[in-house]
């Protein structure tokens, strides 16, 4: 009986820890047009893919997308436009209304976008900026980002 119980013990403690962690997939839109920019978007995608304890699939794209991408829809769209101060988050709703893990993604990436950047881009998102939201307006409207299912 012991041994059962022991056995059953570890089959629960392996059955959490083989749970895939949830998923949040990112479209980033390249837009940088030197080599440096460009390393530094790639650094970027590789910070967020390692420094959550969620799965974060990143899709890269140097065009804003016309219509849905097969891979999608994503649940932010990262656009970082050439030779600017800022870098565009573009999310289903305003970050005080999305998932309280969408929420720690966008602090890892604010934090992310300061560091990747030296000080020369911040990240801005809905709250912040009419271009950031009138970009998530759209990416919605095509397929691009999907709906907020609540918190």
């Amino acid at each position: 009986m012991r041994r059962f119980i022991l056995t059953l013990g570890m089959v629960a403690v392996l059955a959490v820890f083989g749970v895939a962690a949830p998923s949040v997939k990112v479209l980033i839109i390249d837009q940088t047009q030197n080599l440096m920019e460009s390393m530094q978007v790639g650094i970027l995608a590789r910070i967020l893919r390692t420094s959550t304890e969620f799965e974060v699939q990143i899709v890269g794209t140097t065009q804003v997308p016309e219509g849905p991408l097969p891979q999608g829809p994503f649940r932010l769209a990262i656009i970082v436009p050439a030779q600017a101060k800022w870098v565009w988050v573009c999310t289903s709703a305003f970050p005080e209304d999305l998932s309280p893990q969408l929420q720690m993604v966008l602090g890892i990436l604010d934090k992310a976008v300061e560091q990747v950047f030296r000080g020369e881009r911040r990240a801005l998102d809905p709250a912040d900026d009419l271009y950031a939201l009138g970009w998530s307006a759209y990416f919605l409207k095509i397929g691009v980002l999907g709906e907020v299912s609540g918190r």
